[in-house]
């Protein structure tokens, strides 16, 4: 004979009487899904947290975390971080959507274009550079390569002009 341990409860308003095995394994498994609700919440926060950071535009955080708990996919998680990391690199900050417009507009799924002449820029100080490295290792050589040939008023001499 099996014994029934009855508990009164009340259900949206309504008292009644209710089995307390039942009642207990309800709110067991009530209580395992809220904490996965709170697992899944931890990794989505963690998630965007590292997007946020690497984003790297501080605007209206409440409202962008709120978006990307309610409309983000999982599967778009690893996209979106792709490619921002890329647009975070090709763009300067000033001229970086804001991150709720990024996530907003779907931008993760935009082809980045890069700026030729920027890049054109970038290759011109780096060909200058090297340039003048070449220059240097050129004069101090010719200064070594004629050291013997002058005075040591004139080494000196000499020695203070390559320094400078």
């Amino acid at each position: 004979m099996s014994e029934s341990f009855d508990i009164w409860v009340r259900v949206k308003g309504k008292e009644r009487w209710a089995n307390a095995c039942e009642v207990f394994a309800y709110l067991s498994k009530e209580h395992e899904n809220s904490q996965d609700e709170l697992h899944d919440n931890d990794k989505t926060t963690q998630q965007f947290i590292k997007w946020w950071n690497l984003y790297n535009k501080k605007r209206d955080k409440k409202k962008t975390k709120k978006y990307w708990d309610k409309s983000i996919k999982q599967k778009d998680i690893e996209l979106i971080m792709e490619h921002s990391e890329k647009y975070v690199q090709s763009t300067e900050k000033n001229f970086r959507k804001d991150p709720h417009s990024y996530l907003l507009n779907e931008s993760w799924e935009n082809e980045i274009i890069i700026d030729d002449k920027a890049i054109e820029e970038d290759n011109l100080k780096t060909r200058e550079k090297l340039q003048q490295d070449r220059d240097k290792k050129y004069y101090q050589r010719k200064f070594e390569e004629t050291k013997a040939m002058r005075s040591p008023e004139q080494n000196e001499m000499a020695r203070k002009e390559n320094e400078e």
